[in-house]
């Protein structure tokens, strides 16, 4: 059995806990076809009974909501992989799927690289308790403090705010996960949120990846104000990223997390950069499925990698490692 195919049981059994009794949708563009069909033809071979492969338009940019005619395929759905190069993780579909018992693997940008990198088979269940914990230091804690040596500086407010615990695999409806990302995270009071971030990791999306020379986002009252830093290439696709949104909401800080996949590196891509162990990871635009309150067709996140995060007074971050 190939690496390939040994990923995608491993996903089928492990992350998604299918069973026979499931209607499972696969969610899928033209760029991830081939993908979407050697998982369409695993669990066929694995005698699951009931299947569907459902094709979207190619979205650019996480966040875009997909077709009525699919939101009504996810909603009627128990299981759904969503394969689809940009994600639907942050949409109302997505959540109204989940809200009617959906358990919903989240999978954008999967590639055959990602299917063959040994961050997908890790062990999620042995990494539960950690993002557990983390998760609810979030739920009880107030403030969030991060900084690191390139001079990040932020604070975010986070009182009654639910921590979000996503380790990777979905058990029980409603479940949100999107292998092999496992992580904490958090949505901070939309316009509680000030200081500065040095982005040092990547900024996972096809325009940019992995990063050679810092991005600095300023941050006023929730919100990104300014964007800098010395490669002008960069900060030039960055802002004409954000611009072509339209909208204001686009730049609300949306999301703290924390990577917590021990097998995962920074390779450009979302779910591996989100999940690497002890990066942190900002989220900016959509979070009003995840706990927020901003709602906007964008979500694009920023990673760092050896920054230091306090919630309250308790250190959980030290320059990269996790603490706690």
């Amino acid at each position: 059995m190939n690496q390939r195919i040994k990923a995608v049981d491993h996903i089928i059994n492990n992350c998604a806990f299918a069973t026979h009794s499931d209607r499972i949708t696969v969610v899928y563009d033209l760029h991830t076809l081939e993908i979407a069909k050697l998982f369409g033809e695993r669990l066929k071979e694995l005698n699951f009974p009931n299947i569907n492969l459902v094709e979207e338009k190619y979205r650019e940019m996480h966040g875009i909501e997909p077709s009525n005619e699919t939101a009504e395929i996810m909603k009627q759905s128990n299981l759904i992989f969503g394969l689809t190069s940009s994600s639907m993780a942050h949409t109302k579909a997505r959540l109204t799927a989940c809200n009617s018992g959906a358990r919903y693997l989240s999978m954008p940008e999967y590639s055959w690289n990602l299917l063959e990198s040994s961050a997908i088979m890790t062990n999620y269940e042995d990494r539960s308790p950690i993002v557990k914990k983390i998760a609810d230091l979030f739920t009880n804690g107030k403030k969030i403090k991060i900084t690191s040596e390139l001079g990040t500086d932020l604070t975010m407010q986070i009182d009654d705010r639910i921590g979000n615990y996503c380790p990777g695999f979905v058990k029980v409806r409603g479940d949100l996960g999107s292998p092999p990302d496992i992580e904490a995270n958090v949505s901070p009071i939309e316009d509680k949120t000030d200081g500065l971030l040095i982005i040092d990791g990547s900024i996972p999306c096809p325009e940019i990846g992995l990063l050679d020379s810092p991005v600095k986002l300023k941050v006023s009252k929730g919100k990104v104000v300014d964007i800098f830093g010395e490669k002008k290439e960069i900060i030039s696709i960055l802002k004409n990223i954000f611009e072509k949104v339209g909208s204001d909401k686009a730049y609300v800080i949306a999301e703290c997390g924390i990577g917590l996949n021990e097998l995962a590196k920074l390779t450009g891509v979302m779910l591996t950069d989100e999940g690497a162990n002890g990066h942190i990871h900002i989220g900016i635009g959509s979070n009003s499925t995840v706990g927020g309150k901003n709602s906007v067709n964008f979500h694009l996140d920023f990673v760092m990698t050896s920054a230091s995060l306090k919630i309250d007074d308790l250190l959980v971050v030290d320059k990269g490692v996790i603490v706690v």
